[in-house]
């Protein structure tokens, strides 16, 4: 009996070892999924600052979304003649989890694919960023020459 209970305890207790792997975020991937989206989407370079108050209540259209909170972006809105629109605007990061792992705020100087949504902007974030990266020069330039047509491939 107690080799039963010793068995069941361990097989209770072992849990399969699993790892979440991502691909990695590029400019291309981005913009091709803004481009081949009915949705309309805004390139900005920024930080984000979360906001205090309240997480904002998950909109009931979009179930993968587990928490949405408020942020201010600071950085410039991309135009055809580079990232030259100061912004401070308030934006919603709406965050998803797949199993374990969550989403969360992106932290330091990134490069954003933001939804628009009528007047709001938003930026939707997994456990494997996908329109949030980091804005190294290469990424900018990357951007800019996705954005004005000079060509838009993985370095």
């Amino acid at each position: 009996m107690r080799r039963i209970l010793a068995a069941m305890i361990a097989i209770s207790l072992a849990q399969p070892v699993a790892a979440l792997s991502c691909l990695r975020p590029t400019v291309a991937s981005g913009f091709g999924h803004a481009q081949d989206s009915s949705l309309t989407y805004v390139l900005a370079t920024g930080r984000l600052t979360p906001l205090p108050g309240e997480a904002i209540p998950v909109p009931r259209d979009i179930p993968e979304v587990t928490q949405a909170r408020p942020a201010r972006l600071d950085g410039h809105v991309a135009s055809p003649g580079g990232f030259d629109h100061p912004v401070s605007l308030p934006i919603r990061v709406e965050t998803y989890c797949v199993g374990p792992w969550c989403g969360t705020l992106p932290e330091g100087k990134m490069l954003f694919f933001l939804e628009k949504r009528g007047d709001a902007h938003v930026l939707l974030e997994g456990p494997c960023p996908r329109f949030a990266l980091s804005a190294t020069p290469e990424a900018l330039t990357q951007a800019m020459d996705c954005l004005t047509g000079s060509g838009c491939g993985d370095p």
